[in-house]
Order: structure tokens, then sequence, then C-alpha cells
């Protein structure tokens, strides 16, 4: 028997949920602030957080209702939704791929993503926030390589990149303007919620990162080096 708009509201009546959404992409902080305005002052609301890119909010009717939820039940239910009921169930994108911003090419091997101008040079105050659709790209179209081709003059830097799934062994960034814009501090100086840590996390699975016609200072890349290192990950630089 097909879903419904009925059956999903049964189903989501039957947990006594008034409403359930997942919330993807953007930062951390973008998350928690897109779940915060979902919430509101509400009662009887509670929010998870999945992974390094999802977080989910619910509501139910009283104390009687779920605190805890399977995640593949959230997904189901999300999805669902956004077909059938987003009144009740949806997804929110907060970095929904636009065409106009990126586009991307696909071989056995390798995935070839091009940021356009239109990101990086017309936009800056939103380019990163439009860059993090490159995450969606790279979880649908993974490849053992993945090249970053950045426009000339963008001015996109190294908080931009996205999650790299696990199936990506290599990353070669190109003509990137100012691949380390924030100078790279020392283990020593830099607190838990420094950039730096969101960025090294990103490259876990990560063999080779090659920066390929991209401009940054060589003590921070020699700063840097030693935390690539701790994750397995060797960098290399070209110019052409």
């Amino acid at each position: 028997m097909a879903d419904t708009h009925d059956t999903l509201c049964a189903e989501l009546d039957s947990m006594k949920v008034v409403y359930i959404t997942r919330v993807r992409g953007g930062t951390r902080s973008d998350r928690e602030r897109k779940v915060k305005e979902i919430r509101g002052d509400r009662f009887y609301c509670f929010a998870i957080e999945h992974g390094v890119s999802e977080s989910a909010v619910w509501r139910f009717e009283d104390p009687g209702g779920p605190v805890k939820l399977p995640w593949e039940k959230i997904c189901r239910l999300t999805a669902l939704g956004n077909s059938l009921c987003p009144d009740r169930a949806c997804i929110i994108d907060l970095d929904r791929f636009e065409p106009r911003f990126t586009t991307y090419e696909v071989n056995p091997e390798k995935l070839t993503i091009n940021v356009l101008p239109a990101a990086a040079v017309a936009d800056p105050i939103t380019a990163g926030k439009r860059d993090g659709s490159l995450r969606w790209i790279l979880e649908s179209h993974a490849r053992p390589l993945c090249v970053v081709n950045w426009p000339k003059g963008g001015d996109v830097d190294a908080n931009n990149l996205p999650h790299l799934p696990a199936t990506v062994k290599q990353l070669d960034l190109r003509g990137m303007s100012n691949f380390l814009r924030g100078r790279v501090p020392t283990k020593y100086e830099c607190g838990p919620d420094h950039w730096i840590h969101n960025f090294v996390a990103k490259f876990k699975k990560l063999k080779t990162l090659t920066l390929t016609d991209c401009q940054y200072r060589l003590e921070d890349v020699a700063i840097l080096e030693p935390r690539m290192i701790l994750i397995s990950c060797i960098i290399e630089s070209k110019m052409e």
C-alpha cells in the first residue's frame, strides 16, 4: 500500500508528533540557528544532531511524546513529508545546489567541481553558503579523486570547503586565491571552537591534499602540515 498524506499524518499522530524537520548542510552554527528558529519558545520540542552535517527537530503534544527517534525513521518521515505533507514533515537544505554557481563533471575515477565566478566574486558575502552545496554533489558522485576549480579572482578560502565522504582519497584544490585567509594557529593558540578544527576534521579519510596554483603563506602550511599528518594526509603543492 502506497504512502499517502493521510498515512503519514496517522503515523505522526500515533507518535504524538506535531511536526518534524530535518536540517541539512551549512555550518553547525547555521543549523543551530535554524533549529532555534523552528523551536521558538514552544514546550515539548526536542532536537538532535547527526554526524557533521545534519540536525533534526520535532515537536510533540505532551510529555508523553518521543524524546528519542531512530535516525533512519527521521530520514524516512522527513523525506516522505517533503513530497506528501511538508506542513508536518520536511527537509530544509541550507545550501541547496544552484547550477548558476557550481557545475560538475563525473567520470569513473574523478569528480571535477567548477565553482563559477558568480559564487565567488559577484556575491562574496553569501558565497560560502552556496558553496556548501558541494557537500551534496560529493555525497552523490564521490570518486577517489576530487578536483575543485576556483574561478580566477574568486575570494573563497579554506572555511568554505565541504566535508568529504570517505570514498574521496585525493583532493586537488586549484586556483584558490586565498586558501588560508585566516592565519593558521599553533596548537597552543586555538580553543576547541577555532575554525582550524572544523577544517582538519573535513579531511579525516583523505590521503593526499594537492594545492595547485593556490596562494598561501608558507609558514601557515608549515603549521598546518603536522595537523594533517595526524590524519595521515600528505600536502602537495603545484604550480601550473
